[in-house]
């Protein structure tokens, strides 16, 4: 459920920067649980990771493409993560 309000906003378009999508993320995840400071600085680096990951792939890979074939990609992407957020969802 948390996974789902998370992703809903994200769509909406409503971000700012990845420091606002950490924190928004990191105080979902938790509510109502104090981390330990170990998890919770595993937790952002691997969030700011796989955040640069994303640039530069986007960076190299989809600048270097015409219009359509870019969209296309971006698409392509953007449906992997869906489809593994719903696997996900199915879980909990």
């Amino acid at each position: 459920m948390k996974m789902t309000v998370i992703t809903t906003r994200i769509k909406c378009g409503q971000t700012t920067s990845v420091k606002t999508e950490w924190q928004n993320f990191s105080k979902a995840v938790f509510a109502g649980v104090k981390p330990s400071a170990i998890k919770l600085q595993e937790m952002e680096r691997a969030f700011y990771a796989g955040c640069y990951s994303c640039l530069s792939m986007f960076h190299t890979q989809v600048a270097e493409l015409n219009e359509i074939d870019g969209v296309n990609l971006l698409n392509k992407l953007h449906n992997e993560c869906e489809t593994y957020f719903s696997r996900l969802l199915a879980q909990i």
